[in-house]
C-alpha cells in the first residue's frame, strides 16, 4: 500500500517525519509538503489537477479542511480513501467531518466526542530516547531557580505576556523563553521591563540544544488558550518537568497527575500555580506519564487504520 502524507511543511509538522520513520516498515510512505507555502486549498487543487494523488492507495491529510475538499474529489475520481488527523481546531474539524473521511483521528477522547463519535483517538507521541540526557544547558547556568521554561510561539494567542505577569507576581525564579513570532519585540520588551535578569530569551534552538535546555529547567509552562498539539507537553514530561497550563479536558487527558491546570487568564491565580508547582515533590510522575505516549503504541493504532483500508480496497 502506498500512502501520501499531505502536510503544510516538514519544518512545522515533525509528526509527518516521525510517522514515515515508524510506518515505512509496513507501507510505502511519501511525504508531500507544501514547499511553496501556497494556501492549502490552492496546494490541494494543484495536486489534484496534476494527478499527483493518482499513484497512491490512500491519502493521509494533515493540512486541514481545505485539503479535505481535494481528497474527497480524488476519492470520487479514483475511489482513493483518505484519513484526516484533526488538530483540536474546533469549528474547522466540523468542516473536516462534512467530507466524510474514511477515518478521522483525534488527539483526545474529549475532542473526538465533541466532533465525531465514530472517529478514533490516537494521542500524540514522542521518541522517549531522544529526550534522554544527563547534560544541562549552559544557557541556564547561574539563573535564579526555579527555572520556568516556555517554548510557545511569540504570538498573541500564546499569552506569553500573561506568563510574564504571573512570573512577576510569583516574585522569584527565572522565565526562559524560546521560539520566535510576530510579537517578539513587544514580548521581549515586557519581559525585560517586568522581570529584568529574571527573563532570559534564548531564541529558536535545534533539537539537541532543546533537550539539554529541558533538562536544565524546573517547570514547563504554556498559557495558550487553545493548543493544537500536545508534543510540547510530552517533551517536558519526558524530561521530568511538571507542566503548568490552561485548564481544558483534552490537556488534562494528556498531562494527568504530571502538572497543574487552571484558568491562567487570572495572573494572580497563575502565579499561585507556579508557586505550588515549585513546592510539590513530583518525583518521577512527569516522566512516568510521558511513557504512555510512545511511538511503538501509536504506530500500531495507525497501522490498524490503514490495514483496514487496505483490506477494504482489495476486497478481503
Amino acid at each position: 500500500m502506498k500512502i501520501a502524507v499531505l502536510c503544510n511543511s516538514i519544518e512545522e509538522d515533525n509528526f509527518s517525519v516521525e510517522f514515515k520513520k515508524h510506518m515505512d516498515k509496513y507501507y510505502d510512505i511519501d511525504i508531500i509538503p507544501n514547499m511553496k507555502n501556497k494556501r492549502t486549498g490552492t496546494f490541494g487543487r494543484i495536486l489534484y489537477e496534476e494527478n499527483k494523488f493518482g499513484k497512491y492507495d490512500a491519502l493521509f491529510n494533515l493540512s486541514g479542511f481545505a485539503m479535505s475538499h481535494w481528497c474527497n474529489k480524488e476519492r470520487k475520481r479514483h475511489k482513493t480513501p483518505f484519513v484526516i488527523r484533526a488538530y483540536n481546531n474546533g469549528r474547522f474539524e466540523f468542516l473536516n467531518r462534512m467530507y466524510k473521511p474514511d477515518q478521522m483521528v483525534f488527539l483526545s477522547n474529549h475532542h473526538r466526542n465533541q466532533i465525531c463519535y465514530w472517529g478514533k483517538t490516537i494521542y500524540d507521541a514522542i521518541d522517549l530516547e531522544s529526550m534522554q540526557t544527563t547534560q544541562k544547558s549552559t544557557l541556564v547556568q547561574n539563573l535564579e531557580p526555579p527555572i520556568v521554561l516556555s517554548t510557545s510561539k511569540l504570538i498573541g494567542s500564546s499569552r506569553i505576556e500573561s506568563t510574564i505577569e504571573a512570573m512577576y507576581r510569583f516574585g522569584r525564579g527565572t522565565l526562559v523563553q524560546t521560539s520566535d513570532g510576530k510579537q517578539k519585540d513587544s514580548i521581549l520588551k515586557k519581559g525585560q521591563k517586568l522581570l529584568n535578569e529574571r527573563f532570559v530569551y534564548v531564541g529558536k534552538l535545534p533539537k539537541e540544544q532543546s533537550v539539554s535546555l529541558y533538562n536544565g529547567c524546573d517547570i514547563f509552562v504554556d498559557a495558550s488558550k487553545c493548543n493544537s498539539t500536545n508534543v510540547n507537553y510530552l517533551e517536558a514530561m519526558a524530561s521530568n518537568l511538571p507542566v503548568v497550563t490552561q485548564e481544558d479536558p483534552s490537556r488534562r487527558e494528556v498531562i494527568g497527575i504530571a502538572g497543574l491546570l487552571g484558568n491562567l487568564e487570572d495572573t494572580t491565580y497563575f502565579a499561585n500555580l507556579l508557586n505550588r508547582a515549585s513546592r510539590i515533590k513530583w518525583g518521577k510522575a512527569p516522566s512516568e506519564q510521558a511513557k504512555r505516549f510512545n511511538w511503538e503504541t501509536v504506530i500500531k493504532q495507525y497501522k490498524k487504520i490503514f490495514d483496514d483500508l487496505n483490506s477494504e480496497s482489495s476486497g478481503d
